[in-house]
């Protein structure tokens, strides 16, 4: 776990939960208090009744107190009583609302409740006082905000694991959120130093944070919510023109870096600043502006990295289409590997009857059946297994994703599709380019994709097809892999032990060993078959079960002979250090942390046999340091207790070494009248 995840969840822990008692009733006193004081144009005072009407549950009672309780520091009479029963009538209505169980949310009745209690109030002063068409026109304005503000605030909602970074905030809340902010905004007006408001600088640097991180959707909210807030306010009308304005234009230029961010919002301020012919104002606005933008530039990258998680973006929000775009790619991948995979087969087969394997044709006909009806189970497993890798926490960045297309035309790259995708510690660039005939060097390319998606890159991955090309980067992993293997062969030139290592889409680095039945040139092609047809279907995208049960139905079908296989395989994610082995028939695993050597795996089937089949599997986490063993089930079990001696007790860093040693001392212990092939796989965790 990362430090910066460590001090995220440290800060969880100590935060009390939103369901608080204390802290969520005293947080929402204060914002009523200070909202109570909240004034626009007309000496109004919207604001309190909105969110006294809004506050969901039983918090609308201390929003009710802290709003009442502001209430009194306006030393004006009738009109602090007529703002105190406004907000004791709307906090009551929500209040029983709530208690009553009618309704599940009060997005209606708080508009409704807010705008009415404020008119007729001010309709009961009137008779009071006598009819005046101002004070109508300015009840009615004090009404409309009120609803207004509350119809906002209501929508604003958390999901349960926003503030886990696991659910976004959607911009229907993020409105709700702005609109609090604003209303908080007016409310501090009056905090100034030299005549620089602190709320002016805040509403700034709001916008060009919500244009920052959420593009021109939440640049355009916050600079309209901002910019309304205060021209609504004795202020100046022009500030609001450049909050509306500015909003709209840093978030057009969001997708291009907080520079140019920065440099569209000072480009309509110089605008506002021109038209303004108050020089005491326009003073006050270059001051704003200048500080608004030092204090934004200033703000670490970390900041926007750990918060845009937080927040649903046009940039970065899952749409339709990039998603069908991500699941085509990877359906094409897959459905390329399944094709190859069927001409070998059928490749495998001719060639099996050319060497004279006997056939018969009844039960070839009726394997054929089972194995079509197979098929259709495997194909169901595969799609769920898809499904589960989507429901993942995958987030895709358009942004990154045009910096990635500008790079690649540089290059004279054609690319049709370009996704680029998180998902927790693993980011990747998928690319589906015209087919790449030239030769370009993968370095420099490496070298100007990072500095387009703004982290390290690994070495990519180069797929060719008729048609296209189809381009893999992937994020620098934090663990690398140092392996080494050893083989004895038993009978012949051929062994029948066969061992693949790669990497798949997912980060993670696959060694797989299969051992054919028996020894000499028929266990070789047993193994190398079985293998290769289970790697090639885990680097194309499936998943380990259905990979395992299509190679499990080749094995069955390639021909009349008995053809067992059994199938050693670990996964490890180089980002996170989860390691999983699934074990066909294989024999045991080592795991050394530290001195303490652990023993994976027990009793299973191999391939060739069953038409159903399940791996044996197990899961545990690997540290920088750790050693891994992997056997096959020519190593006999008279030496396990001497290798796990050996493992605990190595200390060279050369993996080779010790595969080597293994084979040794497995051979001391083997019999010879009944030789079988021997090779260790031998990984250390740096």
């Amino acid at each position: 776990m990362s430090i910066k995840s460590v001090v995220i969840k440290r800060i969880h822990e100590l935060m009390p939960p939103a369901s608080s008692s204390f802290y969520s009733h005293a947080l929402t006193f204060a914002a009523a208090f200070v909202l109570a004081n909240a004034r626009v144009v007309w000496d109004m005072s919207p604001f309190v009744a909105a969110f006294a009407a809004s506050v969901p549950g039983r918090r609308s009672i201390a929003a009710t107190l802290g709003g009442c309780c502001g209430c009194l520091l306006n030393i004006e009479g009738a009109y602090t009583a007529r703002l105190i029963a406004v907000t004791a009538c709307t906090g009551l209505i929500n209040y029983c609302l709530y208690r009553s169980g009618f309704i599940k949310n009060n997005r209606l009745t708080a508009p409704l409740s807010s705008g009415l209690c404020s008119l007729l109030t001010g309709l009961t002063v009137m008779v009071a006082q006598g009819f005046d068409a101002d004070g109508l026109i300015t009840y009615l304005c004090e009404g409309i905000i009120s609803a207004g503000c509350a119809c906002f605030l209501s929508r604003l909602t958390f999901p349960a694991g926003f503030f886990k970074g696991k659910e976004p905030l959607d911009i229907r809340s993020l409105s709700g959120a702005l609109v609090f902010a604003a209303m908080l905004t007016v409310a501090l007006k009056s905090l100034t130093l030299g005549g620089i408001s602190f709320s002016n600088i805040a509403a700034a640097v709001v916008i060009l944070l919500s244009a920052q991180m959420t593009g021109v959707s939440g640049g355009c909210v916050a600079g309209g919510v901002m910019g309304f807030a205060v021209s609504i306010t004795p202020s100046n009308l022009l500030l609001g023109g450049l909050y509306t304005f500015g909003g709209l234009v840093s978030g057009l230029l969001a997708r291009f870096g907080r520079v140019m961010v920065c440099m569209g919002y000072a480009g309509v301020a110089a605008v506002t600043v021109i038209a303004n012919s108050d020089r005491y104002s326009v003073i006050t606005i270059i001051y704003e502006t200048i500080i608004s933008l030092l204090i934004f530039a200033l703000i670490p990258k970390g900041f926007f990295e750990m918060n845009s998680r937080f927040f649903v973006s046009d940039d970065t929000l899952p749409e339709f289409e990039t998603m069908k775009k991500a699941l085509l790619l990877e359906l094409e991948s897959i459905g390329g590997g399944l094709e190859e995979v069927s001409q070998t087969v059928e490749r495998i087969a001719d060639e099996m009857v050319k060497l004279g394997a006997g056939e018969d044709e009844k039960s070839v006909t009726a394997q054929t059946r089972h194995l079509v009806r197979d098929q259709f189970s495997v194909l169901s497993t595969a799609v769920r297994e898809i499904s589960h890798s989507f429901a993942d926490e995958t987030r895709f960045d358009t942004q990154a994703s045009a910096r990635v297309t500008a790079v690649l035309s540089g290059y004279g790259i054609n690319p049709k599709e370009v996704v680029c995708s998180t998902t927790g510690a693993r980011s990747k660039i998928d690319i589906k380019a015209e087919k790449i005939n030239s030769k370009i060097s993968r370095s420099a390319l490496t070298d100007d994709m990072e500095n387009a998606c703004g982290y390290k890159l690994a070495t990519p991955s180069v797929t060719h097809t008729d048609d296209a090309t189809l381009i893999s980067f992937e994020k620098k992993p934090k663990y690398n892999l140092r392996t080494g293997q050893a083989q004895h062969i038993a009978e012949g030139k051929l062994c029948g032990d066969k061992i693949d290592s790669f990497s798949d889409r997912e980060g993670n680095r696959i060694i797989v060993i299969s051992d054919g039945m028996g020894t000499g040139p028929k266990a070789a092609v047993d193994g190398t078959v079985a293998s290769w047809l289970f790697s090639k279907l885990i680097a194309s995208g499936l998943g380990f079960e259905s990979s395992l049960r299509l190679a499990n139905s080749a094995l069955i079908v390639k021909s009349a002979d008995e053809t067992l296989a059994t199938i050693d395989s670990v996964s490890i994610n180089l980002h996170t250090g989860k390691t999983e082995f699934f074990k066909a028939g294989a024999g045991i695993s080592f795991v050394c942390k530290g001195k303490k050597v652990y023993k994976i795996g027990k009793a299973s089937m191999p391939l060739g046999i069953l038409r159903e089949i399940e791996f044996d599997r197990a899961e545990l986490k690997l540290r920088r340091g750790d050693r891994l063993l992997m056997m096959s089930d020519g190593v006999p079990q008279a030496a396990y207790g001497e290798i796990a001696e050996k493992l605990s007790s190595f200390n060279k860093n050369d993996p080779s070494v010790l595969a080597e040693r293994v084979v040794e001392i497995a051979l001391k212990y083997s019999d010879l009248h009944r030789p079988d092939d021997i090779t260790a796989v031998v990984i250390i965790v740096g």
